[in-house]
């Protein structure tokens, strides 16, 4: 009886789950829904273009979008920064292990880093306005040895950070569909390309408010979807049986 508890217990541990969507969808989506916003942020650059004058060829245009973006843009490009993938897998899997006191002391670790860089980038704005990246006020503040150092942290900074979105986005693309993780890792990024290297950063800035505007619905969809379900005990199962 022993002996046949612990296969049962071991088959039940190395059992794969099936993915739940087939790899044609997961393709769709990457490519096809990439392609697709992509090619959506590229008309809307030409169309600013002829419209407003913003030529994305002349590089203050290009790298600050000619410092016109407003507080709507900024705040939706803050939240869409931090809704990478990484932090949304790390949330939902601190919520799963420890309710909703997970997600919550796991925002409350990431909020002070933005409320402090907020005070930083004003008083950047204040002091150094004509600058265009951090970098340009670390060369001014601390001299080239400290330019270059920042220059080493900033890059080993985000190529780390690029490789987490991209292997954490394509770890969950293969979870649920079956797709190829490597395949997911190259193919993601290319809409991304194209939209940046035609629309510069006003098309970045674009496309985090479309992100947070669909992530917005996706997050209430399935918060009310949890206090539904039947397998969480939701209030409305509790009310409903006492």
């Amino acid at each position: 009886m022993a002996g046949g508890g612990g296969s049962s217990s071991a088959a039940d541990a190395t059992a794969v789950v099936a993915p739940s969507l087939p790899q044609g969808a997961a393709y769709a989506v990457v490519v096809g829904v990439g392609f697709v916003i992509a090619l959506i942020m590229i008309g809307i650059t030409k169309i600013l273009k002829r419209t407003v004058g913003e030529d994305n060829r002349k590089t203050e245009m290009f790298m600050t979008a000619n410092r016109t973006i407003n507080t709507g843009l900024t705040s939706s490009a803050v939240i869409s920064s931090w809704l990478w993938s990484t932090a949304m897998l790390g949330s939902t899997l601190v919520g799963y292990n420890f309710g909703v006191a997970g997600p919550f002391w796991f925002a409350a670790g990431c909020s002070p880093m933005i409320v402090f860089f907020s005070v930083l980038g004003i008083a950047c704005k204040l002091r150094v306005p004509q600058a265009h990246t951090l970098l340009e006020i670390i060369r001014i503040r601390y001299g080239t040895v400290g330019h270059i150092v920042w220059i080493v942290l900033c890059l080993i900074n985000n190529i780390i950070a690029v490789a987490n979105m991209l292997l954490g986005a394509s770890a969950a693309i293969s979870a649920v569909s079956g797709m190829h993780v490597i395949a997911a890792t190259f193919l993601l990024p290319i809409g991304v390309i194209l939209y940046t290297f035609v629309g510069g950063i006003k098309a970045t800035f674009l496309t985090d408010y479309f992100h947070t505007f669909v992530i917005t619905i996706i997050i209430c969809f399935f918060t009310i979807k949890a206090f539904v379900t039947d397998e969480i005990a939701s209030p409305r199962i509790s009310t409903n049986s006492s």
